[in-house]
């Protein structure tokens, strides 16, 4: 196993109304839910898009890792029995995951836990998780590896136990899985380590920082971009610019490019989105040689999950996406 962070999660939140949802869910306590509820909560909690960038603008890599995407969507199993689908990638580069995951859930007789059992699922997989005979023969279940969730009034608490979690790396080397999880309606934290048999430690902080994730929400743009000199009534004179990379609203700054030839334009855009108010998103737009924003303003909110702004050379319409993948080329 490559010594990389482990963050046993998922993915795929979208719009102003799916983020209102949830919060207004984290109002309630969750010991006052029926058992079936709460777990419930915990897989829709679960389900979404996550990154630690904010984290690591504000306070550096952890273990020295670049920025992380967790793409978690909740997929149907059997009997009315839903999984979530765990696909994990460095956010610079999406498309390439590295680590697949399917989690099942259950409730012992005897208990008020929710247990997460791990199945790992090969990058190539592209088959049903279940058939006539059950789970898939290609899903290999991490076994003692599973997690255990306590409900508490306002978060999920999970742990997995490394006196019990153990398997053997690409040297043939035991090691040793132990993680401590933090989840409510707009943050999940992650704090693995991993040693193998002879001490080394092969996953997780050196220190023992968690990973601090939050939800991340990326965006379809339609941008016109008025070149200098050109006429702004004139609308032949505007031309399209894209984003060099998927637009999310984590506070990146993210260059524009022409649309027609792939060109820089020498600026770049930055959106800021509110966790706690899910319809505000600010807009800051920056020449890419000055470090201070020549335009910043709250962008007007439409409705359904879309936005809109203008500044005196560019005109910019949002509209939330349900995951990065409706923004990778296929």
């Amino acid at each position: 196993m490559a010594a990389v962070p482990v963050a046993s999660f998922e993915l795929t939140d979208a719009g102003a109304n799916e983020a209102t949802t949830q919060l207004a869910q984290s109002s309630q306590s969750l010991q006052d839910l029926t058992p079936e509820a709460q777990q419930e909560r915990l897989i829709d909690w679960l389900t979404g898009e996550f990154s630690n960038l904010r984290y690591v603008f504000e306070f550096g890599p952890v273990g020295g890792y670049p920025p992380l995407l967790l793409k978690q969507q909740r997929v149907p199993l059997m009997d009315g029995e839903y999984g979530v689908l765990v696909e994990q990638s460095w956010l610079a580069a999406p498309e390439r995951i590295y680590r697949r995951h399917l989690y099942r859930f259950r409730q012992p007789r005897f208990s008020d836990d929710i247990i997460q059992e791990v199945y790992v699922v090969p990058n190539n997989f592209a088959g049903s998780f279940i058939s006539e005979d059950g789970f898939s023969a290609e899903l290999d279940l991490m076994s003692g590896c599973s997690i255990r969730w306590q409900v508490k009034a306002n978060e999920f608490e999970g742990y997995r136990d490394g006196n019990r979690c153990s398997f053997r790396n690409e040297n043939n080397q035991v090691v040793s899985w132990t993680t401590h999880l933090r989840l409510n309606a707009t943050n999940y934290n992650v704090a693995d380590m991993a040693f193998t048999d002879d001490g080394e430690q092969v996953l997780g902080d050196i220190e023992g920082t968690g990973l601090v994730l939050n939800r991340i929400r990326f965006f379809q743009a339609e941008i016109g971009y008025l070149p200098a000199g050109a006429e702004a009534e004139d609308l032949s004179q505007w031309m399209v610019a894209l984003p060099q990379r998927p637009l999310h609203d984590h506070e990146q700054r993210i260059p524009l490019m022409s649309g027609e030839d792939g060109l820089f334009l020498g600026h770049d855009i930055q959106l800021i989105g509110n966790l706690q108010e899910p319809e505000t998103l600010l807009l800051r737009l920056y020449r890419q040689t000055e470090d201070e924003p020549f335009f910043a303003e709250e962008m007007e909110y439409q409705g359904d999950g879309k936005w809109r702004a203008t500044s005196e050379r560019l005109r910019i319409q949002l509209s939330v996406a349900n995951s990065i993948a409706e923004l990778l080329p296929h």
